[in-house]
């Protein structure tokens, strides 16, 4: 019984993603329309990788990484994991506030999905 309302959850998230999910992938950017098809014409990626600042962190060990910061103003520091992943180290806002404050970018945080 258990596993049978799981997998109701499941096909009823992955439907509802479906419905709302694709409409908003070109929402707020530019289209193009050709016959009755929408085509995205540009979009937000560029704008949304991560930016190289001028600080360093340097962490207990003494090493020291060049930190990023986000496109809402959060400061973290690639890092690998033992596996060899990559993973980002968020600094917290505290430290995402300062970092902003020098480079003169709104700190807007962590958004809340």
């Amino acid at each position: 019984m258990r596993d049978i309302i799981l997998k109701l959850i499941l096909i009823a998230v992955f439907v509802l993603t479906a419905i709302f999910g694709i409409p908003a992938m070109c929402y707020g950017q530019e289209y193009r329309r050709e016959g009755n098809t929408f085509i995205c014409s540009s979009s937000d990626k560029s704008s949304s990788k991560p930016i190289k600042t001028k600080f360093n962190w340097k962490d207990k060990d003494g090493t020291l990484y060049p930190i990023y910061i986000t496109k809402r103003g959060c400061a973290f520091v690639p890092k690998f994991s033992k596996n060899g992943k990559e993973y980002k180290k968020y600094l917290g806002p505290e430290i995402s506030k300062e970092v902003c404050k020098e480079l003169g970018v709104e700190y807007k945080g962590k958004s809340n999905k």
